[in-house]
């Protein structure tokens, strides 16, 4: 009884761990293929723990003795399952560094130029600013301008108008 319990919960750890295996892209065939030894195994083991051939009606030596070799096969599949899982672990976190550093080597990549834009924003920016000043400026002067244009062209008008009007006084 102990003896089942103790394998179902190794059975559970097992399928636990050839779960995770699957998801790490641990070959498939393989883990199925130590799965499978183990199940027969076992199925083994239950034939001999079930079996009682001694005189009395119990086990005997010899059937005592296939329990404990079939166990330790058991054992020995559960260490290679248990191996097979741990490479796929090893190789599922190699990829997943090499992952990590392909994504921190782009992410410096991208905050480098996300730095070299602002500087050429913050040029554009500034270019902008000195531009919109100098247009101003140059309103300022054109308005300028227009006063003065307009001045001289009502002091001409005006001139003209006082001699206009002193040329008609003579006459």
């Amino acid at each position: 009884m102990k003896t089942n319990f103790l394998f179902s919960t190794i059975a559970m750890i097992l399928i636990s761990f050839s779960s995770t295996a699957y998801t790490q892209g641990l070959n498939e065939k393989t883990l199925e293929e130590l799965l499978d030894a183990r199940d027969v195994l076992y199925e083994e083991y239950k034939i001999y723990e079930s079996t009682n051939s001694s005189f009395w009606g119990t086990k005997s030596k010899r059937d005592l003795r296939n329990i404990i070799d079939t166990l330790k096969e058991i054992i020995r599949k559960d260490t290679e399952i248990i191996k097979a899982v741990r490479v796929a672990s090893i190789e599922r976190q190699s990829q997943v560094n090499r992952m990590k550093g392909h994504a921190e080597s782009r992410v410096n990549e991208l905050e480098s130029e996300n730095k070299s834009l602002k500087r050429r924003l913050a040029l554009q920016q500034k270019s902008i600013r000195e531009i919109e000043e100098q247009l101003e400026e140059l309103q300022k002067a054109r308005s300028q301008n227009h006063i003065l244009w307009l001045i001289i062209i009502i002091s001409v008008a005006g001139n003209f108008w006082l001699v206009k009007n002193k040329i008609k006084a003579k006459f």
